[in-house]
């Protein structure tokens, strides 16, 4: 809360109107951009793994616990790691809200370079699971999974607005 009353304060001294729109856009997204879902984020929902078979090779307790999961993820040749959210979500991908929760995607890589993708949420996990990739190999192949904690962040190809309007800004203000 000092942070956001101290923006304010440099924004009211502020004579350049440049600083002041930069300032202005760190003031609106540290109020209203954190704020804006809530505590819940939503997450897309998918996958391109055969769940049951996937479930029959896991021999560990609490990982096959874990994965039953994937028995209610809508399955689509859409959900790949060349993820496009508008083709995913067209065959079948779902945008799904996380409560509490993270965001993950767990991607599979064979040995015969096929791949293999299942997006979801880990609800109750937001402030227990970090946001992290981690990746195994094995004789098989390797697995990835990543977890994000922002709205639909378990899509790798996605460039955040705020970034690109804050480069914006940032160019308008060297060039005047």
């Amino acid at each position: 809360m000092l942070f956001i009353f101290n923006l304010f304060l440099i924004f009211l001294k502020s004579k350049k109107i440049c600083f002041k729109f930069v300032i202005l856009i760190i003031f609106i997204n540290k109020t209203v951009g954190e704020n804006l879902y809530f505590h819940n984020i939503r997450c897309y929902s998918c996958t391109s793994l055969d769940g049951e078979k996937l479930l029959n090779d896991i021999k560990d307790y609490n990982w096959h616990k874990w994965m039953e999961n994937i028995r209610y993820v809508p399955y689509t040749d859409g959900c790949s790691d060349t993820f496009t959210p508008d083709i995913a979500l067209r065959s079948g991908a779902k945008s799904q809200e996380c409560e509490n929760g993270i965001c993950m995607k767990m991607s599979l890589m064979y040995l015969n370079r096929t791949s293999k993708v299942w997006r979801g949420c880990i609800p109750k996990s937001k402030n227990q699971i970090r946001t992290d990739c981690t990746k195994i190999s094995s004789n098989e192949g390797s697995m990835e999974l990543c977890t994000c904690d922002n709205h639909l962040c378990n899509n790798i190809n996605k460039i955040k607005y705020n970034y690109i309007l804050s480069i914006l800004f940032i160019i308008f203000c060297l060039k005047y």
